[in-house]
């Protein structure tokens, strides 16, 4: 059965593994191989406690990083289980990219970060069902001109929605599960093969992906058509994927975010009426409805 991981509303974290600077990784393996994240500071176990009272025990420890550690807690018990979290190495990496699983748990010295005193060990933990255990290398990681990576600094950053960046990774990792998010892929990019010819780049595997995420369409949303019935041929075959704004009608020559939002599938017939439509209107854009009634 498919594993369904709904990033669409979800919040998503980052976390060091450790405050050792020669650790980290170290540190963050552990995360991975026994599936969970966790906080260090002390050893109260806050089972039962709001953050309010958290942060009020915390301020009663008088920490020369007071702020920090507040924000810290505020951050893992923000966490909802569902939301998506990732262990950073500073701004060099991602070591893994994974899914909380459970509500805040304590076990007295459950992390081992690398310190050499027991004390500097971390109680506080979530656990997590990894997606994604390769390194991802910051610099390798492909965002939008207006997408900000990770910050480099601090135990945690908590962000309300999950990056587009982080999506991507998820949905190529895993391409042979059903993964419930908003599919984002990288188009338009004006190619030059010889002096005289160019080309608009498409992601195909952005299609291949919306056509396995959209399988129950069973008809063509435009006419009706059901290719199953007439032609013998499943509509994820026979319907095409059509850009509700064309590629080429873009502000920009080079690559640039389509999300599902931007496409519909239609049969060949309508993509090719409503493109014969869209040269017609000034606007260059013909909406569902519209192509629905002129069909009419």
């Amino acid at each position: 059965m498919a594993t369904i991981i709904n990033t669409g509303m979800q919040k998503f974290m980052v976390i060091s593994p450790t405050e050792e600077k020669d650790k980290k990784y170290e540190a963050g393996q552990r995360f991975i191989d026994e599936g969970y994240i966790a906080l260090g500071w002390y050893h109260q176990n806050f089972t039962g406690w709001s953050i309010d009272q958290i942060i009020e025990d915390i301020k009663q420890q008088k920490f020369s990083d007071e702020n920090i550690a507040i924000k810290s807690y505020s951050d893992l018990f923000a966490l909802e289980i569902g939301d998506i979290v990732g262990v950073t190495v500073v701004n060099k990496c991602i070591l893994a990219i994974g899914r909380i699983t459970s509500n805040y748990k304590f076990e007295k010295y459950k992390h081992d970060t690398g310190a050499s005193v027991k004390d500097k060990f971390y109680s506080h933990f979530r656990e997590v069902e990894w997606l994604i255990t390769e390194r991802q290398d910051r610099k390798k990681i492909k965002k939008d001109d207006d997408e900000k990576y990770w910050k480099p600094r601090g135990t945690t950053h908590l962000y309300s929605e999950v990056p587009k960046y982080i999506k991507r990774l998820i949905n190529l990792y895993m391409q042979d599960e059903l993964v419930d998010m908003e599919l984002i892929g990288y188009e338009g990019k004006v190619r030059e093969h010889l002096s005289s010819h160019k080309s608009i780049e498409r992601d195909k595997n952005f299609v291949r992906k919306y056509k396995m995420k959209f399988s129950d369409i069973k008809t063509c949303p435009g006419c009706a058509l059901n290719p199953e019935e007439k032609y013998s041929i499943s509509a994820t075959n026979f319907l095409e994927l059509h850009h509700i704004t064309l590629l080429k009608n873009r502000k920009s020559d080079k690559n640039t975010a389509t999300s599902e939002h931007d496409v519909v599938l239609l049969c060949p017939n309508c993509h090719r009426f409503i493109h014969r439509l869209m040269s017609k209107c000034e606007k260059h854009k013909i909406t569902l409805n519209e192509l629905k009634d002129r069909i009419k």
